[in-house]
């Protein structure tokens, strides 16, 4: 039996990793117990229900769920980021890692609360390293970086896996208009990117710049980008799979001024859509692609010049440096 451990995971690009590997090991005959976030809605009706358990993610649920049905398993998958809470006793654990603040909490640019929190749970991420078997993660620079935390204590396999919702499209591209597929956490990065814009729009007044910024999280980001609706911002709110797939297709340009990802399934998608990719200078982004153009996200001049640079036609194709390795993450979970 195998336990799907994914406390933790709720929401996000975290959320769509999960529900694919679900619907991939639903495909095979392993034996699963899958461990859910109540916070968790969705609904697994194609799963047998006694092999779905909800509950509260709290450090002490989660260590009594251990310790009372630790027995059952041979082999555990910890998917929310952390490993197991103690050693468990002949049983092979794996740890999927794709939350990069538990290994850099100071690339946020959230709050100093924000930060102290991170802080505190990479030290408790550290503190139960020991615990897993093996760490997997989505790309080269998280296996560095993870690598650099623990200091080495254990192995580390890189097994990138994502469920792509680009289709096949026959739209043109609007060769004037950039989108920015994204949340707006902090660390994304919007405001700099609105403040550069300003720049673009004097030397491009035909332009767009298209975001996916959801108004009921984001109250006061969106009043600004409804500021800039003469400089051809445009917000589309929370959008569908299918609906990023539209966008991207007509669009020319991806810009992507985020500090850190784990992986960046956007920057695949886009190169995908064949979009020039217009990103920040930064070791994410290198690991799934090579990027038309780049900037310091820091900076805001040098973000408006590089997309003002991009406009000219200056800049290469984007390339794509990943693939999807779901089938590997399967073996890995299958075998003995």
């Amino acid at each position: 039996m195998i336990l799907i451990d994914s406390l933790y995971i709720n929401n996000s690009g975290g959320l769509l990793l999960l529900n694919y590997l679900i619907e991939e090991i639903e495909k095979t005959d392993m034996e699963v117990t899958y461990l859910i976030d109540v916070r968790n809605k969705t609904r697994y009706d194609y799963i047998k229900e006694e092999r779905v358990i909800r509950l509260k993610a709290t450090i002490r649920n989660r260590n009594q769920y251990y310790q009372s049905e630790q027995s059952k398993f041979k082999k555990v998958l910890c998917f929310g980021n952390i490993p197991p809470p103690f050693r468990l006793s002949n049983v092979t654990a794996y740890t999927y890692l794709h939350q990069y603040f538990y290994l850099d909490p100071s690339t946020s640019k959230k709050s100093f609360l924000s930060k102290a929190k991170f802080m505190l749970k990479r030290y408790y991420f550290k503190s139960l390293a020991y615990n897993t078997s093996l760490f997997v993660v989505q790309s080269h620079h998280m296996a560095e970086e993870l690598t650099r935390v623990i200091n080495g204590a254990r192995q580390v396999h890189v097994l990138p896996f994502f469920k792509s919702t680009m289709s096949e499209s026959t739209k043109s591209k609007n060769k004037k208009d950039f989108v920015y597929i994204s949340n707006a956490n902090p660390h994304k990065n919007h405001d700099i990117l609105l403040d550069a814009w300003v720049d673009v729009h004097k030397h491009s007044p035909e332009s767009s710049l298209h975001l996916t910024v959801s108004d009921e999280m984001y109250h006061k980001l969106c009043l600004r980008i409804e500021s800039m609706w003469e400089m051809n911002v445009i917000n589309h709110g929370l959008i569908s799979g299918e609906e990023v797939s539209d966008l991207l297709h007509s669009t020319e340009y991806l810009v992507y001024p985020s500090l850190a990802e784990s992986f960046g399934l956007v920057l695949i998608e886009a190169a995908q859509a064949k979009c020039k990719i217009i990103s920040s200078d930064l070791p994410y982004v290198y690991s799934v692609v090579e990027p038309t153009l780049t900037f310091d996200p820091y900076d805001q001049q040098s973000i408006s010049d590089a997309l003002i640079v991009a406009l000219e036609g200056t800049g290469v194709p984007t390339k794509l440096k990943t693939k999807n390795d779901i089938d590997q993450m399967l073996k890995l979970l299958a075998s003995k």
